[in-house]
């Protein structure tokens, strides 16, 4: 719940990956944590791909989409978290361009 709150995530992305301001709180728009495709594999088979995100957050202008920010907790040290990370995207990307 801590990191749901826009300011708080706004801070931590302008401090850790922005080195200062950058991110107003009041642009930030939470989006669905739920991420999932169905893929048709070279046989004609599909299956269906089911991730969830911790916090999502959409950074918008003027009602157009700049940037999807994610931060993605833990409890210990996961040296698989990147991997976790890179199959949302994919199926974040792989959903977009199935539609």
């Amino acid at each position: 719940m801590f990191w749901r709150d826009n300011k708080k995530f706004a801070e931590v992305f302008n401090k850790a990956v922005f080195n200062g301001m950058f991110i107003d709180p009041n642009q930030l728009n939470d989006v669905n944590v739920d991420e999932s495709t169905m893929l048709r594999l070279n046989d004609g088979a599909t299956t269906t791909l089911k991730q969830t995100r911790n916090v999502v957050k959409s950074l918008t202008s003027g009602g157009a989409w700049l940037a999807i920010l994610g931060i993605e907790n833990q409890t210990h040290i996961d040296y698989l978290m990147p991997f976790r990370v890179w199959e949302l995207n994919f199926i974040n990307i792989a959903d977009r361009l199935m539609r």
